[in-house]
């Protein structure tokens, strides 16, 4: 049988929709990361699409019970947590996250009142979760309930997304 689309880019077999491959997504700058919008759907994909997201890949039953099998697919999609997290003044040590020295809102704007990145991280919260990463999820979204409002001021209605992130799995 042959992959999905989602599984094979995941896997790093073929690009997404736009024609990037996994590992040059990787490899892209901080800027890149923080004012494109349409990559974090095939890193962190979902089962059911989100407001605005009609094209994106949703993650079927056969995906999600192939993920939870699947190492390479598990970690390719922690070297995608581990950018992003980059990304968002987070390191990721197992299943343990930390802050890195300079975290601040003016550079790291999850830990404003509301920004974007506050629902790419309840993405990756769940993603991660259905494909078969239920613990690294549920160290992520302790992570950021803890670090959010101590280094910042996240809002309440990101707390909420953060918290419901696993809800229902």
């Amino acid at each position: 049988m042959q992959p999905s689309p989602i599984i094979a880019f995941m896997l790093g077999e073929q690009p997404d929709s736009q024609g990037r491959w996994i590992s040059d997504i990787w490899q892209l700058s901080p800027f890149w990361r923080e004012f494109k919008h349409d990559y974090i759907q095939w890193l962190f994909p979902l089962e059911r699409r989100e407001r605005y997201e009609g094209h994106k890949p949703i993650l079927s039953l056969d995906d999600q019970a192939f993920a939870k099998t699947s190492l390479l697919l598990q970690e390719n999609q922690r070297k995608s947590l581990d950018m992003m997290c980059q990304h968002w003044g987070l390191v990721r040590a197992g299943l343990a996250f930390s802050v890195v020295e300079n975290l601040s809102k003016r550079e790291h704007r999850w830990i404003k009142p509301y920004d974007h990145n506050q629902l790419r991280i309840t993405r990756a919260i769940r993603s991660l979760a259905l494909c078969g990463q239920k613990e690294l999820a549920l160290a992520l979204q302790q992570a950021v309930l803890q670090i959010g409002p101590v280094y910042g001021n996240v809002d309440q209605k990101a707390i909420d997304h953060w918290q419901r992130a696993l809800d229902d799995l």
